[in-house]
């Protein structure tokens, strides 16, 4: 999808605002932004579109983004707290970027490989925070098996601050 920069930017900013009223509404704060699917990628290259995507994204919020990418980079230039997000789960290229999940591979659905990924990705300083995709068959079993294996590293798990 195509869109004006301008209106990308709109359509972050309105769904921000809905998703910090129902967070609201339910007695919660919205703690972080991060873009979704297609969006989160292409911004990740797209200067462009990155700064369009992070003008929507209100300056309280934490925005979660690919280290070195154009996104992570719009954010820290917009002055947003900026967390490196590693994923468990799926397979990089040599450049950073995420392997698209139609390429062969490019989705791990090895527990013990993800489990081995998410822990050289956090041990060599890589990330802030790890995702771990909830529609994978074994994104539970890789939780599980992660937690134990962050915390034997001396590293906190938590959802949120104050978690």
């Amino acid at each position: 999808m195509t869109l004006p920069l301008e209106e990308v930017t709109g359509l972050v900013r309105r769904q921000v605002e809905r998703l910090a009223a129902l967070a609201g509404e339910a007695g919660t704060r919205l703690h972080h932004v991060k873009p979704h699917g297609a969006l989160y990628n292409q911004a990740s290259r797209d200067p462009l579109l990155a700064a369009a995507v992070v003008a929507g994204i209100p300056p309280d919020l934490i925005l979660y983004a690919l280290p070195n990418s154009a996104l992570a980079e719009a954010g820290r230039g917009a002055g947003l707290n900026v967390r490196r997000e590693g994923f468990a789960d799926r397979r990089y290229r040599d450049d950073g970027s995420l392997m698209p999940r139609g390429e062969p591979g490019a989705v791990i659905k090895d527990v013990d490989a993800a489990v081995e990924q998410a822990l050289a990705i956090v041990s060599n300083g890589v990330a802030d925070t790890l995702c771990v995709h909830g529609d994978g068959a074994t994104a539970v079993a890789i939780l599980q098996a992660l937690r134990p294996k962050l915390e034997a590293a001396g590293l906190t798990v938590r959802g949120q601050p104050g978690d």
